[in-house]
């Protein structure tokens, strides 16, 4: 659905929002963004939650360290992965397990036709 400049989605009981740029409602649509986009908060603090902001619960099924980051791999009914600092992993005592709230903004969403559908 559409409301203001918004797009509303529905993907496994998950609403998510992304800024509204072409016709594609009631058509398939596939959704992308970027690793570097998400934000990782334990699922016991409140997430901030302002216009055009998503805030998805999941849990932690994968990381795999790199330099500086690791990528972190959520499990929130459909797959996500984000890519954190390892200080901030390290600061907030994240682990493979745990219960988090993924935030992103709606601007982060890239919606495209699904060509296959």
């Amino acid at each position: 659905g559409v409301k203001d400049c918004f797009f509303f989605f529905f993907t496994n009981g998950k609403r998510i929002l992304a800024r509204a740029t072409s016709d594609v409602v009631g058509k398939s649509v596939v959704l992308t963004l970027k690793p570097e986009d998400i934000e990782l908060l334990i699922a016991t603090e409140p997430p901030p939650i302002g216009e055009g902001d998503n805030s998805i619960s999941g849990a932690i099924s994968e990381m795999v360290n790199m330099r500086s980051t690791a990528q972190v791999t959520i499990d929130a009914g459909f797959t996500l992965k984000a890519r954190i600092s390892l200080n901030i992993i390290k600061q907030v005592g994240l682990s493979i397990g745990d219960k988090v709230q993924v935030c992103f903004n709606a601007e982060s969403i890239n919606v495209f036709l699904d060509d296959d559908n």
